[in-house]
């Protein structure tokens, strides 16, 4: 497209869903050689992790350097499906030092993560973050700082405004190749160079930064943070995300339950918009699909509640934006496009149908499937804008497979959860039971009398709450692996 440029992450996730889904290998490359071209840019921060907003050109060179919460959290968690969908840990690499961003520079001391960090530093757009040879050299020494001038595009005559935005015009893999180098030992080398960079880059004057903390926005990066988790392996990610969500529910949240909208400084305001209720129910859900812990699920269909009884239009279908005891308006609207964020309506159509088929909850099925109806135009005339509602429709039309992961004891369960998590199962709704169904199955309707059989794994693969015979022990193993 023409410039500028910004991240459709909504649009790419779709097309790695429904080409795994359809075997259409055209559509998965599509979306590949978007992500390939995004992280071989400006637009990423290669010396410190992260994207930028938006890119002012055609290229993805020129980043507008603006680093956005949303924006980080969403490709983070489409690189991380990439990865599922390819098998190629370039993917995996940018997740991380992306969620590795966030997680150094974005988190506030009391568990949330900040909204932004601004583009300007000394009054100058994107002073932090250009480079020139000479000032790489004498950070890395001639020699290396040579090699890494050459690969990162770092120039005397610079490709931006006389300085460098460092970027990847070619792999790393096919940079090795060319001077005949092992390419996992040039990748470990040029991770020192870019952290001792970074390092030298810190000592520079900082960009502003919003440290207001939203909810929205926050249990995007939750949900990014839990999915990376089990699919990475990276314990950390988990830890992080379960904290942040826990600053949700404890500041966040009025004495009544009820969500707010925004913290800062030890202040919570505004009470809490659909999309917080909706981002909030996928982020605890994501967070029961890493961890096991039924207590997300029992947060998620508080939630749930809380979003039928004061955000439903029980007349048309649908949600409002604002509640129906908030800030009278002369008409409440309804979010049904994906712009930077994700629609509201899409996110509350996804969050629903998985708690409906977790805990047989017929009311949010029903509430889902009146959403979508009402969506239907809007689907029909301006797909372009809606990926999120299409992905939800996809949820919908093929979303009745379910399993369960039974096993004795949370150590089984991490050694699990990578094979579980290893491949792209997006239409999926899978529940663990740790220990004893009995200790869930109030809270998960699709966990009762799926005890563990063989405590190191027992799968009971289910249609619409009814399941086959249970698979257990090797065999539930080699399950996962196909």
């Amino acid at each position: 497209g023409a410039a500028p440029k910004f991240p459709h992450a909504t649009d790419l996730a779709m097309l790695l869903r429904r080409g795994h889904r359809n075997q259409r290998q055209d559509w998965i490359d599509a979306a590949v050689l978007t992500l390939d071209r995004m992280a071989g840019g400006g637009i990423r921060d290669h010396i410190g992790g992260g994207f930028a907003r938006y890119s002012v050109d055609s290229q993805w060179l020129v980043p507008h350097f603006e680093k956005m919460l949303y924006d980080n959290a969403l490709l983070a968690e489409v690189y991380v499906r990439a990865f599922q969908v390819t098998g190629q840990s370039r993917h995996a690499d940018v997740a991380r030092e992306t969620l590795d961003y966030l997680c150094r520079e974005m988190l506030d001391e009391a568990g949330g993560f900040h909204c932004s960090e601004d583009a300007d530093s000394e009054g100058v757009e994107g002073k932090f973050y250009v480079w020139t040879p000479d000032q790489v050299a004498e950070v890395l020494g001639e020699s290396r700082s040579t090699r890494f001038c050459q690969i990162y595009d770092i120039t005397p005559g610079g490709n931006f405004e006389g300085n460098n935005i460092p970027r990847l015009q070619r792999s790393i893999d096919n940079w090795a190749i060319d001077w005949s180098e092992d390419a996992g030992e040039l990748r470990r080398q040029l991770r020192e160079d870019r952290q001792r960079l970074r390092e030298a880059r810190d000592r520079r004057v900082h960009p502003g930064r919003d440290d207001k903390v939203l909810t929205a926005w926050n249990s995007l990066a939750i949900r990014a943070l839990a999915i990376s988790a089990a699919v990475l392996d990276e314990a950390r990610y988990l830890d992080v995300a379960t904290s942040a969500a826990d600053f949700i529910l404890t500041r966040m949240s009025r004495p009544d339950g009820r969500l707010l909208h925004a913290y800062r400084a030890g202040q919570s305001h505004l009470d809490a918009y659909g999309d917080d209720y909706a981002y909030t129910i996928e982020a605890f859900i994501a967070l029961f699909e890493a961890s096991g812990d039924p207590r997300w699920i029992a947060q998620s269909l508080r939630l749930a509640d809380l979003l039928l009884g004061h955000f439903e239009d029980s007349q048309a279908g649908g949600f409002f934006y604002t509640a129906d005891d908030g800030e009278a308006l002369i008409t409440r609207n309804k979010d049904w496009h994906d712009g930077s964020l994700v629609s509201g309506n899409a996110s509350a159509v996804t969050a629903l149908l998985k708690l409906s088929r977790l805990c047989d909850r017929t009311d949010y099925l029903t509430a889902a499937e009146r959403t979508l109806r009402v969506a239907e135009e809007v689907m029909a005339g301006q797909s372009a804008a809606c990926a999120a509602l299409l992905s939800g429709l996809d949820t919908y039309w093929n979303g009745r497979e379910q399993l369960v992961v039974a096993v004795g004891d949370r150590e089984s369960l991490a050694a699990v959860r990578p094979q579980l998590w290893g491949k792209y199962r997006p239409a999926l709704t899978i529940s663990w039971v740790v220990g004893q169904a009995s200790d869930s199955e109030g809270i998960v309707a699709l966990n009762q009398q799926r005890d563990p059989i063989d405590p190191r794994c027992t799968l009971y693969h289910c249609q619409d709450f009814q399941c086959a015979a249970p698979i257990c022990g090797d065999e539930a193993i080699r399950w996962l692996h196909d």
